[in-house]
């Protein structure tokens, strides 16, 4: 197995990878997109039915000095590159490398042509990056995603082994450096390097002899003998990956492949199962998925999904709006039920267009349950999932809100559609990405829909509860010592007074009411159809110990009109942010509803709001 790096032409045009730094970053750590990218592109190859899962094992191999000349005769040949790319290495023994195995069972394997360039997975795997042929229900892509292994070792190294599923009689071996474009002597070199047998002309063929590829799966320390699947290994992995960060990266975005029994997820070890699952969550995290509040919710789900929804919304819900397509009778049955807190389960239909016009159909779900009052608020962690896929920065379109919430995009189309909408790390949906709106009509209007669906529907069955809480005021008012009350001797505690002329208050056509992290604008008691439509202006701004601070108001502070900033969600009534702290609503219907959230919950928040008649309704 020869190392080998392209020689770059003097007629060619110099690239650097640079979204090699994608996949360690403050918001998502290398940790988090290695497990991430690893389990998806697993998954996805997963060949079981159901009661069948995937299984991805993660081990550690430490240094063994008995196979020194064996790694020198390999990894040696990087030296010149590595310090040719500036690449710090000197802390490491080339020749006694520890490894990160990750290997898969239960899966296809890299199937497709090894000796051509075909559109398969054998060669999206090794010789593409930023494409791949992957299907609508696919997790990842095995385009930019793979990057992680080289960027998860020391030495931008890594080796793969696969069998696949419909060739089990021959193993196939190679290996990939990663570094920067290089120079060695007068010799410019390319950033990819493959270990491999090379042809004449260059190509680079996987190593297939029986026995170099068992003395190398020994060496490494592969579990694989004959099962189809993918095992790779990451030579002197990065600091920081270990088997207790890993084991609580694999809960927080997998609990739930894992609980429906379509994964199990094995480190060092310890086992992440669907049997396992309660008890490793509890010793490994101590947040939303730490007390059992949220595993209970996602197994009501996946009991619920082999059911009928509750209610199939309308396909005109995403024009029309929520509180137009589900009827007054439908609305108190469902507001009963999340009351008593039970599951409540919508379906939502969706058409999307393609940019060569064609209809795509699909549906995503919805899932609501009002939690008891003893839940913590750390528990209830809003999930937005496609297809086994949690994506977890999506959480803030359902911020500060007191539920359990879920949407989940299993549905081919719609899934192919927020595959689109992803960024490499699978955390987030943009609405603006190039591959979302090359592909689709109206692609960010749609992603607004389905991104705001679950606050809708949250709006629509919480507003309409009353609550009352004799003891809200307790810590304010309470008297502790009563005996100041009592009447005083010789002194005249009986008082007459007039009688006082009652004063009728002139109903509000609106309110605003408070919620943490936020406000909400809504119908009041005088309001009605006859004053439609109007304009209403709001404007909040932080308090401040000196001057007016709505006037003082700084967009560093939040800005309306930035979508990314603050949320808004309006049912009824349509808005926009003429200043960063101010908007104008139009209500068009007396049973409309504003919500505003994503404020700093620690500092206090200034709201005023009044009619407008000088501003013609938009």
């Amino acid at each position: 197995m020869e190392l080998r790096f392209r020689e770059i032409r003097p007629d060619e045009v110099e690239q650097e990878l640079t979204q090699k730094d994608q996949f360690n970053t403050d918001a998502v750590p290398l940790a988090a997109t290695l497990i991430r990218e690893s389990i998806q592109n697993s998954t996805d190859a997963r060949i079981g039915g159901p009661g069948e899962p995937a299984t991805i094992k993660f081990s550690f191999t430490p240094p063994n000095p008995a196979n020194g000349e064996y790694w020198r005769r390999i990894l040696g040949q990087l030296e010149p590159h590595l310090n040719a790319a500036e690449i710090d290495y000197r802390h490491l023994e080339l020749d006694r490398p520890n490894f990160l195995i990750i290997e898969d069972f239960g899966t296809s394997g890299l199937t497709g042509s090894f000796d051509k360039r075909e559109n398969d997975n054998f060669n999206d795997f090794w010789r593409r990056v930023g494409r791949s042929h992957k299907g609508s229900t696919k997790g990842g892509s095995w385009g930019l995603g793979k990057l992680v292994f080289p960027v998860s070792s020391d030495i931008r190294s890594f080796f793969g082994l696969t069998i696949r599923h419909d060739d089990q009689k021959r193993a196939l071996l190679m290996g990939q450096a990663i570094l920067e474009g290089h120079r060695i002597g007068a010799t410019d070199f390319s950033a990819h390097g493959f270990f491999a047998i090379h042809d004449r002309n260059g190509f680079q063929r996987p190593v297939l002899e029986p026995a170099e590829i068992a003395r190398f799966s020994t060496a490494v320390g592969f579990h694989r003998v004959t099962e189809p699947g993918l095992s790779v290994a990451i030579p002197f992995p990065r600091e920081g990956l270990s088997r207790d960060t890993l084991i609580p990266i694999v809960i927080d975005n997998y609990f739930f492949p894992i609980i429906s029994g379509d994964l199990v997820v094995d480190i060092d070890g310890e086992t992440i199962s669907a049997a396992t699952f309660d008890k490793m969550a509890g010793r490994f995290r101590s947040g939303a998925l730490g007390d059992g509040h949220l595993i209970g919710f996602i197994r009501e789900i996946e009991a619920a999904r082999k059911k009928d929804p509750d209610l199939e919304l309308p396909g005109t819900w995403a024009s029309k709006g929520l509180d137009k397509c589900i009827s007054g009778d439908e609305l108190v049955a469902l507001r009963e039920a999340y009351d008593k807190h039970r599951l409540i389960s919508v379906r939502a239909p969706m058409t999307m267009r393609t940019k060569r016009d064609e209809a795509v159909s699909g549906h995503f779900d919805l899932f609501l349950r009002k939690p008891a009052d003893d839940v913590p608020q750390s528990a209830l962690k809003p999930l937005f999932i496609r297809g086994s896929i949690t994506v977890p920065n999506e959480e803030s379109n359902f911020r500060n809100r007191r539920a359990f919430a879920a949407l989940i995009a299993a549905e081919p189309n719609v899934s192919r559609f927020l595959r689109d909408a992803e960024n490499p790390a699978h955390t987030s949906w943009n609405g603006s990405g190039d591959k979302l709106n090359d592909r689709w009509r109206n692609a960010r209007q749609r992603l607004h829909e389905i991104r705001h669906a679950l606050p809708q529907l949250f709006q629509l069955l919480d507003q309409a509860i009353d609550r009352r809480d004799n003891d809200a005021l307790k810590s304010l008012l309470f008297v502790a010592d009563r005996e100041w009350l009592r009447p005083v001797a010789g002194r005249d505690s009986t008082r007459t007074s007039g009688s006082v002329p009652h004063i009728a208050s002139t109903p509000r056509l609106f309110e605003i009411a408070r919620r943490n992290g936020g406000f909400t604008v809504r119908g009041g008691e005088g309001l009605e159809a006859s004053s439609l439509p109007f304009v209403i202006s709001v404007q909040a701004a932080y308090d401040l110990p000196v001057g007016n601070p709505l006037k003082k108001h700084s967009p560093y502070d939040f800005n309306f009109r930035l979508s990314n900033d603050i949320q808004i969600t309006a049912t009824g009534a349509r808005w926009n942010a003429p200043e960063a702290n101010r908007l104008l609503l139009t209500v068009i219907n007396t049973n409309f509803s504003v919500e505003v959230v994503g404020f700093d919950e620690n500092r206090d928040l200034v709201i005023a709001a009044s009619k407008v008649d000088d501003e013609a309704p938009f």
